[in-house]
């Protein structure tokens, strides 16, 4: 009977541990998909930033063009 409930207690200890471990990795993957989730609002935030860049050189280039030509 001793046997049996040390086996027990045994049993007892690794099922804690792994599920201590499995808590651990729940919380390193939120972690992550708040990571992830995070530069993907920032990689937008870029993509749009990026696109109001080009318009920008677009019209300077414009005003570039019709300057020259009223030079010429």
């Amino acid at each position: 009977m001793d046997k049996f409930q040390e086996n027990v207690d045994a049993w007892i200890k690794q099922i804690n541990s792994e599920f201590s471990d499995l808590k651990t990795g729940f919380m390193i993957v939120r972690e992550n998909q708040t990571n992830i989730d995070h530069n993907y609002e920032l990689i937008n935030g870029l993509k749009a930033e990026i696109e109001e860049l080009k318009n920008e050189i677009k019209a300077l280039t414009l005003l570039q063009i019709a300057h020259l030509k009223q030079k010429v």
